[in-house]
């Protein structure tokens, strides 16, 4: 799945984070974090990219951050 995410453009690191976050559904940095086994301080900058491309969103909840991957489709 990270190679058909590498054709659309990601990095392998922005498609770890990108899955990692789909499989989790709407999680803190934190979480994906462990679940993409990247450091949480470059989990931060690949999500904001994934948000500027549109692939990925967050919402406000008790003061965190809570990150979610758009529909692939």
């Amino acid at each position: 799945m990270i190679e058909e995410l590498k054709k659309f453009g990601l990095s392998e690191k922005e498609a770890k984070v990108y899955l990692a976050s789909l499989e989790l559904g709407e999680a803190t940095a934190s979480d994906i974090a462990i679940k993409s086994n990247l450091p949480r301080t470059l989990v931060y900058d690949l999500l904001e990219r994934l948000i500027e491309a549109g692939l990925a969103s967050y919402t406000i909840k008790n003061n965190k951050k809570h990150f979610a991957a758009s529909d692939p489709h």
